[in-house]
């Protein structure tokens, strides 16, 4: 699973890197956020998804976080 959530980062920065600042600024559908606010979105939520894989690996005794 962490490879996994490695892999969509790397995904969402080649899929942006040659996008105009135009296009990263167009919503993807009315009322929605941005290209730019939706890979962020993404990247930010699998970050917090990794964090929470990595730290009962490492712990041992870690707290349960709702």
């Amino acid at each position: 699973m962490i490879n996994e959530i490695s892999f969509l980062l790397n995904k969402i920065r080649l899929a942006t890197l040659d996008l105009t600042d135009q296009q990263l600024n167009t919503p993807h559908r009315p009322n929605g956020g941005t290209v730019c606010q939706v890979a962020h979105h993404l990247s930010d939520n699998h970050m917090n998804a990794y964090i929470c894989f990595k730290l009962p690996v490492t712990k041992d005794h870690p707290d349960i976080k709702p």
